[in-house]
């Protein structure tokens, strides 16, 4: 996962509405969206190499996502960052050390206990509870805000401002935002290491290039009386969509 839109308790009828792409090597193997058959509860993408998710919700009303954090040289460790993803849905927070991962921006929430936190392992971030508000998180620092993070965190926040947005309007006008594929000026694009073509090729909201891009775009709806949408989309190297999924849990915590 590399974008991700947040609005947490940002409107008076939605705990949570998650606007979010996921930009990985198009060669890297992925199952679509669903609920896992020995985890039942967890409904969510799965990593076809390592087993975990960069994003996932839970019939007892527990949400997580992932990104990894850019660097120049990329350091390697022995887990999988999607297990962390897997740890915050299954027991509710990350079970183990945070030098065992490469580097990564997590957030999870329990949508029972009305928490979310986000933890890094750069930057000496330690876990951060969130107030209610509108984030956005890429793969750098969580307190600075890239083009493509501002926008997607821009468009969500606009939309929460309209009193009588309806899941719907709100699905619509969030799958059109992460289809944005503009590049950003190299004057606003961050410098984390990698040359600045790739940061070119890497600041869209949408990344559509042949061998590395946007891979599929989740939205996730939760309103304040527990019932969830959820719909992911996935795309082929031109970006066009390759598979629609619709997923509803009734209630969450049911």
């Amino acid at each position: 996962m590399c974008l991700i839109g947040i609005g947490w308790h940002a409107h008076p009828r939605y705990a949570l509405v998650v606007a979010a792409n996921r930009d990985e090597f198009r060669a890297r193997p992925t199952r679509a969206a669903r609920f896992w058959p020995e985890h039942a509860d967890i409904l969510a993408g799965r990593d076809g190499l390592l087993g975990g998710t960069w994003l996932g919700l839970t019939r007892r009303g527990r949400f997580a996502a992932v990104t990894n954090f850019r660097e120049a040289t990329p350091a390697h460790a022995g887990r999988s960052r999607g297990g962390l993803v897997v740890d915050c849905l299954l027991n509710g927070a990350p079970l183990h050390g945070k030098d065992e991962y490469a580097g990564y921006n997590l957030l999870w929430a329990d949508l029972i206990e009305h928490t979310m936190f986000f933890d890094s392992n750069r930057m000496g971030y330690e876990r951060i509870a969130l107030e209610p508000g509108v984030f956005g998180m890429s793969n750098g620092a969580f307190d600075k805000v890239w083009p493509k993070t501002a926008s997607i965190q821009g468009r969500l926040g606009a939309l929460l401002g309209e009193d009588d947005i309806t899941p719907d309007a709100l699905c619509v006008a969030l799958f059109g935002a992460l289809l944005e594929r503009h590049a950003f000026p190299d004057e606003d694009l961050p410098d984390s290491g990698v040359g600045l073509p790739r940061e070119r090729m890497l600041s869209p909201v949408f990344i559509d290039s042949p061998e590395y891009g946007t891979r599929s775009s989740t939205v996730v709806i939760v309103d304040v009386k527990g019932e969830v949408y959820f719909e992911e989309r996935s795309f082929d190297a031109p970006g066009n969509i390759v598979r629609e999924q619709f997923n509803y849990l009734a209630r969450s915590g049911a």
